[in-house]
């Protein structure tokens, strides 16, 4: 390398940016692949009740979940800008595949606990069953239990 060829940290920004984007952006396939196996994982553990995930609404939502997590993807292009000086000129920086596998495994875990913690409990609880199969038994409401206990005792 001769002294006159620049340092990331000086070479041009769209120049330093179209060498970020040929490192990230391959690599936001298998990130997406990542966020949708997780996805998948999640709606087979949780059938039946995940099945309401299936409504137009709830496709819109998750879909709005997608673009956030690409978002944050994003913000690869904010580190490197800020780690760029401490990379050699036409090399690839060292820290670049942490940085992914942590981005990653953080993305997976993050789209695990929101679909856990936000999205099955606005799905409501299962269908109670009977011991016999997937035929809902009957659910009375606590104030028509209170009613009926109360005609069966005489009181009005």
């Amino acid at each position: 390398m001769s002294i006159d060829s620049p340092t990331p940290a000086r070479q041009p920004p769209a120049r330093r940016f179209a060498a970020a984007a040929r490192y990230w952006e391959p690599r936001r396939i298998p990130y997406n692949l990542v966020l949708l196996a997780v996805t998948l994982l999640w709606f087979v553990l949780a059938w039946p009740r995940s099945r309401a995930v299936l409504a137009p609404l709830a496709l819109v939502k998750l879909g709005g979940l997608a673009a956030l997590a690409n978002l944050c993807y994003s913000t690869a292009y904010l580190v490197e800008f800020a780690f760029a000086p401490t990379a050699a000129a036409g090399t690839v920086p060292r820290w670049r595949p942490v940085l992914w596998a942590l981005g990653v495994a953080f993305g997976a875990a993050l789209a695990f606990y929101w679909l856990v913690d936000e999205v099955l409990p606005d799905l409501g609880a299962p269908p109670a069953t009977t011991s016999g199969g997937d035929t809902p038994a009957p659910v009375a409401s606590a104030a028509s239990a209170v009613e009926s206990s109360t005609r069966a005792s005489g009181a009005t």
